[in-house]
């Protein structure tokens, strides 16, 4: 696990410019491809001195973590140059044209429109080697030194034909979660029941198949459908809740029946006043009745079960017994994970982590904020926040929460022997939780 963001020098004290790389380029460090047979020695790891530590994290003021993250320095030498140069050339060949797009660089292009050796070469150049290819070296550092939370800082020496290129790169390890008991207990919050589930469903699909004729008589019947306006007030000011603007009404369905029994007591085309409670509190209302409907149900048998491509209600009855089972299935899957990962968060001391770390992964779930919901202000509508950084430290806790979660994941697979397949960790969580009902 890393972060795809090009790290500053690590003699840098400021933040790089080169961290815009990773926006320029469009691309993620997972889609670089990395030959076979690369050459690189084992990386020397060496703790980075108490004052150039980070400070301790404060995920939205709810948690002190202690003691510091642990920083590392990783060199990474006798490199082949040819290696990294053909790793460089396939990145290119990749992502070359949005690169070179995005750079608005003046060049000639190939046939087919790809951008032309030329635009490497200025960026290249302009650019640097680190720069430009930083997400195909945070690939290779992330190979040779493992499960890397994040890299904060990264140099690349010596990369000329006939020399043995060197990284320098400071980093974070992705940390652990000591455990050492699992607690499968999870308490059962589903209550299932088969055969009412069913009738509901018939309700539902029974509503979606009635038919609407327009009745013509003015007295009104229980089970009419009426066409209405509805203008209700409560306390001298309009009470949009208990308002309607010619909609129809179902007084068979409808769950205000003081207003019902209002309505029973009039014909079509009145117009009359009525009031009703909502919530101890009076609501005046005037009602206009402008038509009315009758509303007929299909039987509930084996013809009905026909036209909706059964062979037979049973058959119907089977298919939804079967899809609810499935429903049911996932839904117990769903919280015998979040279960034993709750109980696994609880009992461990949760990990250190850095703090640009947090800072550059919550900026990141703002900015996808933004994008989903569309624009700015109603993002901060959204979470309560009235800028951009409260926003931000809304986000921090959650970022932390997740990654906890992550490392609760891979504690269990640990203490399991699962490995790192998703669904093989998913099914031993569901075949071994131990269901607390009341």
């Amino acid at each position: 696990m890393t972060e795809n963001q090009e790290p500053k020098s690590p003699s840098e004290d400021t933040p790089s410019e080169d961290a815009e790389v990773s926006e320029a380029t469009g691309t993620t460090a997972s889609t670089v491809e990395i030959p076979e047979g690369s050459s690189g020695a084992t990386p020397e790891l060496v703790e980075v001195p108490e004052e150039e530590r980070l400070p301790p994290l404060d995920p939205g003021g709810e948690l002190i973590v202690e003691p510091l993250a642990q920083q590392y320095r990783a060199v990474i030498k006798d490199l082949d140059y040819e290696v990294l140069r053909e790793m460089f050339d396939r990145y290119w060949d990749a992502h070359g044209e949005a690169i070179a797009q995005n750079s608005r660089v003046k060049t000639r292009k190939k046939k087919g429109g790809k951008a032309g050796k030329n635009a490497k070469k200025v960026l290249e150049s302009s650019m640097g080697f680190k720069k430009l290819y930083s997400e195909v070296l945070v690939q290779h550092v992330v190979s040779k030194i493992g499960d890397v939370l994040h890299i904060s800082a990264m140099e690349l020496h010596d990369f000329k034909e006939g020399a043995k290129p060197v990284i320098i790169v400071a980093f974070y390890y992705l940390p652990k979660l000591e455990v050492d008991e699992i607690n499968l207990d999870v308490p059962y919050q589903m209550r299932v029941d088969e055969e009412k589930e069913y009738r509901g469903y018939c309700e539902y699909t029974l509503l979606q198949n009635r038919t609407l004729e327009d009745f013509d008589g003015d007295e009104i019947d229980p089970y009419h459908n009426v066409l209405m306006d509805v203008t209700a007030t409560m306390d001298g000011q309009p009470f949009e809740q208990g308002s309607l603007r010619m909609q129809w009404m179902d007084l068979d369905r409808h769950p205000n029946k003081t207003l019902v029994n209002a309505i029973l007591e009039h014909k079509k085309g009145d117009l009359f006043e009525t009031e009703w409670l909502h919530e101890g509190k009076v609501v005046s209302a005037q009602v206009k009745i402008h038509a009315l409907q009758t509303i007929t149900y299909p039987e509930l048998d084996d013809e009905f079960a026909k036209d909706l491509e059964f062979d037979s209600l049973d058959a119907f009855k089977e298919k939804f017994i079967n899809d609810y089972r499935e429903n049911v299935e996932r839904q117990e899957e769903a919280m015998a994970i979040d279960g034993i990962i709750s109980n696994i968060v609880e009992s461990v001391t949760l990990p250190p982590l850095p703090e640009e770390w947090v800072e550059h992964k919550s900026a990141a779930a703002v900015n996808e904020h933004i994008r989903r919901v569309g624009n700015k202000k109603r993002a901060l509508l959204s979470v309560g926040a009235k800028d951009e950084n409260q926003m931000q430290a809304r986000f921090r806790g959650q970022v932390y929460r997740t990654l906890v979660q992550q490392l609760a994941v891979k504690a269990y697979a640990e203490k399991y022997d699962l490995g790192d397949e998703e669904e093989d960790i998913k099914k031993h969580m569901k075949e071994h939780v131990n269901w607390i009902k009341k």
